[in-house]
């Protein structure tokens, strides 16, 4: 990763982090969604039907039509032309082909040359038509190989969401698969502290089912089927019956697949499902003896019914499906990219001419020039204004005063009294200021000592910690190599019981990253 140039630093000063909303592409809806990047409450969501045939299987048949879906979304969430901000958008799986490459770890290497020779190698897509891109996800443990993800897809079916877009003066950020999606919201919402086991995802969306597979929280292999293509639902309805026919079939034949590539046995399953989904669950547990992983969702449903289109289209085979939030989890995945992850460490894979944190850079350049030469003119105008205005009362009042200014000041005890006067004013304004910081100061010192010494013998590394006014409750973000050098952490913390009175480590904060572990700790 390129280190930021000293204009991008200044820029990122002046500049707060920025949410980015996810833009779900379907056949039937076009989907937005913005989180609130501290609480994961909704700050924005709409939807838009599309006409029948103007997305088929993930590609634009119809650009008239969806691009005037697109301008109705503007008009929706309220933003004109480049007002809006940037979005991530996903489309339907069958527009990518992606893959996990395996090449030798070599210390200090660049991979470019070798990924892309391999990628040529290894696309069903010709890469000379393809916008193509790559995440280094680190060394396999097990091979000792480092692993990439790859992503290819056709410019035949981008460039015409890029024209669309672009007509419709938004910009995305970045494009990517559904099923990246999907994974994300396992990664970060699941109920379980084994993020990388290997396991099946479910997906029964408006469009039909995705299923993937992914193993040590990286994509393995991912399948999608239209009801369309589904013989069970061509007549337009879906029983129950029908559901776990197919899943029973589909289910089985990934199965298999998994295990005759990698002689290795999928054991755990997690399923999103607007109707059904309990039944689902109990039935595939059922034949296929694996476990089931839950996924607690943001509580979003309320949120979302209060800013859906009263004309929304309910044209789904799910019967009763509009109101249950799993109908939404690839776009709330979608969106955990928007608001959770910072754009400087954004290397997720997106299939666009130019890579997410290039097209961010821009876009905040462009918005900092923005926002100073409109404030600056603003300002410059308003003292214009002022200047005129407090001219031309002086000029009025000037010759009326003089006279009796001059008259008023000859007086000798006048001089005296302004002095005192204002010796008062500043002897009087030196107490308040003393009064504010007095009231103001808190002996923080007591805390932060304690948590930094115990953070160097546990050695932890503390990211970013949140304090409230009255030193009540103390949150602490921080990254270890594992799990135990957090909880040594909390129990050198706990030494300080005149200083803390509980101690917080849930299992929920920890994420595991390449470097070992992220975490969360409250303190009060």
């Amino acid at each position: 990763m390129t280190q930021p140039t000293y204009i991008q630093q200044f820029v990122d000063k002046l500049l707060p982090q920025q949410e980015f909303a996810g833009l779900d592409v379907g056949e039937k809806l076009i989907s937005y969604l913005l989180l609130s990047r501290y609480d994961l409450s909704v700050r924005q969501f709409a939807e838009v039907p599309l006409a029948p045939g103007t997305v088929v299987k993930g590609e634009i048949k119809n650009s008239a039509a969806f691009i005037q879906a697109l301008r109705t979304l503007q008009e929706t969430i309220h933003c004109r032309n480049n007002a809006c901000l940037p979005f991530i958008v996903s489309l339907p799986s069958a527009n990518f082909f992606l893959n996990v490459l395996e090449l030798p770890d070599i210390p200090e290497a660049s991979y470019e040359q070798a990924v892309k020779l391999n990628i040529g190698q290894v696309s069903p897509i010709p890469i000379a038509n393809a916008y193509m891109d790559w995440q280094n996800l680190g060394v396999n443990l097990k091979t000792l190989q480092r692993e990439f993800l790859i992503a290819v897809a056709s410019r035949q079916r981008i460039d015409p969401y890029l024209d669309a877009f672009h007509q419709a003066q938004l910009q995305p950020l970045a494009i990517e698969s559904r099923s990246l999606s999907l994974l994300r919201l396992f990664t970060y919402f699941s109920q379980t502290v084994e993020k990388n086991v290997t396991l099946l995802i479910i997906d029964v969306g408006q469009d039909g089912i995705t299923f993937l597979v992914g193993k040590q929280g990286k994509l393995f292999f991912d399948s999608y089927v239209y009801w369309n293509e589904i013989p069970e639902a061509q007549d337009g309805t879906i029983t129950q019956d029908d559901l776990q026919a197919i899943m029973q079939r589909e289910v089985r034949r990934i199965l298999e697949f998994y295990s005759l590539h990698t002689e290795e046995t999928v054991h755990n399953f997690s399923i999103f499902s607007p109707v059904l989904k309990s039944e689902l669950t109990e039935y595939i547990m059922k034949t296929f003896s694996i476990r089931y992983i839950p996924v607690a969702l943001p509580d979003i449903k309320e949120s979302i019914q209060k800013q859906s289109s009263p004309n929304k289209s309910d044209s789904t085979i799910l019967t009763g499906s509009s109101s249950s939030v799993d109908l939404y989890a690839g776009l709330i995945g979608l969106s955990v990219r928007g608001s959770l992850v910072p754009r400087e460490d954004d290397d997720i894979v997106s299939v666009m001419p130019e890579h997410t944190r290039e097209i961010y850079k821009s876009t905040r350049m462009y918005s900092f020039v923005s926002l100073w030469t409109k404030i600056v003119c603003a300002t410059l105008g308003g003292l214009c204004i002022l200047a005129a205005a407090v001219y031309g009362m002086t000029l009025r009042e000037r010759l009326a005063a003089q006279q009796s200014l001059d008259t008023f000041n000859k007086m000798p005890e006048i001089g005296r009294v302004t002095q005192l006067e204002q010796e008062a004013k500043d002897f009087n304004a030196l107490v308040d200021t003393l009064d504010i910081v007095s009231k103001r100061t808190h002996g923080w010192s007591p805390y932060m000592d304690w948590i930094v010494s115990a953070s160097r013998t546990a050695g932890i590394t503390i990211t970013r910690m949140s304090l409230s006014e009255n030193a009540s409750d103390i949150r602490i973000w921080g990254k270890a190599l594992n799990q135990q050098a957090a909880f040594n952490f909390r129990s050198a913390i706990e030494q300080g019981a005149t200083l803390f009175g509980k101690i917080d480590l849930p299992l929920s904060s920890f994420a595991q990253t390449q470097q070992g572990v992220e975490f969360m700790l409250t303190a009060a």
